[in-house]
């Protein structure tokens, strides 16, 4: 029932076992090592990914900081703009008043009263109505609002 080895047989079984041992071991010290080494790679990536994300995080807090301070800005630039057209429309209604009592034929008086028909119905309409700007700068219709001003002293004869 029970073999009986002999003294040399056990010793190569040990043999044979110490080998077995030692192989396996030495596999498993090579892939600690892998391990360790992956571990600090990855340890590596890590800090840096905590880093970058950090940066993101800063950089999008900033943008919405700037965002706002634009927006705000804009805002203001925006007000202040329509505070400044409603000024001009203002302006611009009271001349006309001035030349259609003065010379309330002249085609040219006709024609700035329409122009400011035209922006006062833009600026009833907050912008919406058609007001081309360029129209605004350069009116047509033979419209020469350099001869208006220098009629209403606004502009001397040297001036253009």
């Amino acid at each position: 029932m029970f073999k009986i080895y002999t003294a040399e047989k056990v010793k190569k079984i040990v043999a044979r076992m110490e080998t077995e041992y030692e192989n396996a071991l030495s596999a498993l010290r090579r892939r600690i090592n892998e391990l360790t080494e992956e571990n600090r790679d990855l340890s590596a990536r890590l800090s840096l990914l905590e880093r970058d994300r950090s940066s993101v995080a800063d950089a999008i807090i900033t943008a919405e900081k700037t965002g706002k301070e634009i927006r705000s800005s804009a805002d203001a630039y925006a007000r202040d703009r329509r505070e400044g057209i409603y000024r001009l429309a203002e302006r611009c209604r009271s001349l006309a008043d001035a030349l259609a009592e003065k010379y309330s034929d002249e085609e040219d008086v006709k024609n700035f009263g329409s122009y400011i028909s035209k922006l006062d119905e833009a600026l009833e309409t907050g912008g919406e109505g058609e007001l081309d700007m360029e129209k605004v700068l350069n009116p047509d219709k033979g419209l020469k609002l350099e001869n208006i001003c220098r009629e209403l002293g606004l502009m001397d004869d040297g001036e253009e």
